[in-house]
């Protein structure tokens, strides 16, 4: 299973990424399978594309972003990946990227990485 992880100490930055990603999603058709058989086809429809996108408000609503992607506060974000995660085989994580600058993206990265590593001891 691949998710998008969004993570931030402000749940509503954390999301907000979740829902770019999740419009970039929409625009470039891609995995437009996903989005029909989950019932988001007339979001899907209405995005646009990159050349003439909607805006992001107009196509992403909380529950998509609930739905296809992990994003909040770090508690929340590992609270849903360790229940997601017991229902799959494998879990293939990435934070968001979309609208995000290099070095945002790295950063984004960085909190992923540290919320969801599994603890060693």
């Amino acid at each position: 299973q691949n998710v998008v992880v969004s993570v931030d100490d402000d749940r509503s930055t954390a999301r907000r990424r979740a829902k770019e990603q999740v419009a970039w999603f929409l625009r470039n058709k891609s995995g437009d399978a996903v989005f029909v058989e989950s019932g988001d086809r007339e979001a899907l429809e209405d995005a646009g594309d990159t050349r003439n996108p909607r805006p992001t408000d107009d196509i992403v609503t909380d529950d998509m972003i609930d739905r296809y992607t992990i994003a909040g506060t770090p508690d929340e974000v590992r609270d849903r990946v360790h229940e997601l995660g017991a229902l799959v085989d494998h879990l293939i994580i990435a934070a968001p990227w979309a609208e995000l600058a290099p070095q945002a993206q790295a950063d984004a990265y960085a909190a992923m990485l540290e919320t969801c590593a599994p603890v060693r001891s």
